[in-house]
């Protein structure tokens, strides 16, 4: 996994969450030019509320109140639908960001959930729209930098401004 500049302003947000799913990581801090990263490596099938949960938990025991961005890269859908729908719509009252991305099969439909995710309701469902999903391909590793870093922070700077407006992080 290529490291990314967090942001040209880092007042912005505070770190990104990491899925390498390839490793055996446990949740750690890693210094990252002045924005925290916690990476949490493989979390077994794909269950996504819990890794959800423990990004949630390790944002909440580190005491960070500064807008985060998860990126949540995946091969596959979630074991249980309901559970990982459930843990996005109560994190959008937390400011975290979730930016998940897909790799694999562009055509397959494992990832037509996370497409569906991309557009719960909102207020219907979620206070604010929380999440963004991308595809980066068979292998992300062909993706030019700039477009991958495009993807990654696209929707983040819409959120940032919605989350504020509803109080959920700090005015501008």
């Amino acid at each position: 996994m290529r490291r990314l500049p967090a942001s040209p302003r880092p007042d912005d947000w505070a770190g990104a969450a990491a899925f390498p799913r390839s490793s055996n990581l446990g949740p750690r801090t890693v210094d990252s030019g002045g924005a925290g990263m916690a990476a949490i490596g493989h979390m077994g099938k794909t269950s996504y509320h819990l890794a959800m949960d423990a990004v949630i938990d390790h944002y909440l025991d580190s005491g960070a109140t500064a807008p985060a961005l998860v990126v949540f890269q995946t091969d596959g859908g979630p074991v249980s639908r309901p559970a990982a729908e459930r843990h996005l719509c109560k994190a959008a009252r937390l400011p975290l960001f979730w930016q998940f991305v897909g790799f694999g099969d562009p055509h397959g439909r494992q990832f037509d959930f996370l497409r569906r995710l991309d557009d719960l309701a909102v207020p219907g469902r979620r206070v604010v729209d929380n999440a963004g999903f991308f595809h980066a391909g068979e292998d992300p590793g062909k993706m030019p930098d700039g477009e991958l870093y495009d993807r990654l922070v696209g929707e983040f700077p819409r959120w940032l401004t919605a989350a504020r407006a509803a109080g959920i992080t700090g005015t501008a």
